[in-house]
This record gives structure tokens, sequence and C-alpha cells, in this order.
């Protein structure tokens, strides 16, 4: 067996399993930076715990939990928190407070001129 199999194969099973968490993100609305963000910290622990054998005690137990995240915790409560903040459309609510020039005769409120 050639010597690229191994990696190339690895890489493979690597991508199809970080796809399945990245896609229930993307479909929650997380952007793009945040998946990226994402599947480097996973890259990244996933480097430590096969490469560094003292921190693998320490980096797999947390690459399982950041795995986990987008199923365990909501992808629509982490969305919510990730997503860029929209302005609200909605009219500001009107003020029915009465002023001093208002007078109340027979139960209506009049406005004396």
């Amino acid at each position: 067996m050639p010597s690229f199999v191994l990696p190339v194969l690895a890489a493979l099973v690597f991508i199809l399993v970080t796809a399945i968490p990245v896609r229930r993100l993307y479909l929650a609305g997380v952007g793009v930076g945040w998946r990226l963000l994402y599947v480097a910290m996973l890259v990244a622990l996933a480097g430590i715990a096969f490469e560094f054998r003292p921190l693998a005690r320490f980096a797999l137990p947390l690459l399982l939990v950041v795995y986990a995240l987008p199923f365990l915790g909501a992808p629509e409560a982490l969305a919510r928190v990730l997503r860029p903040r929209q302005l609200d459309s909605r009219e500001p609510p009107r003020n029915v407070t009465p002023t001093p020039h208002d007078e109340v005769i027979e139960g209506e409120a009049r406005e004396i001129r």
C-alpha cells in the first residue's frame, strides 16, 4: 500500500465525521466564521490528542465535548448567541401617559386649549 493512502483516508474520515455537526450549525444559521473556528478547534484538539501523549488525557475529553456541542446544546440557542444582532424593525411604543394639560371630564380625557 502506498504511503500516502493512510493520511488521505484519515483526512476523508475526519471530513465525514466533522460534516455532521457543521451541517447542524449551518442549518441553525451560524455564520461561516464560527463554523470555521469550530472545525479549527476540532483539528487542533485532535492533533494535540494524537500527537502529544501527555496532553491527550486533557485534550481527548475536551475534543469529545466540543464535538458534541452542536448536538447537546441546541444549535438554535447557539445561533442566537453567535448570530450578529439585527436591528428591530418594530416601531417604538406610543406614549399614552396623560400630560398636565389634559382634563378628565365625564370619564373622557379632553385636552384644554
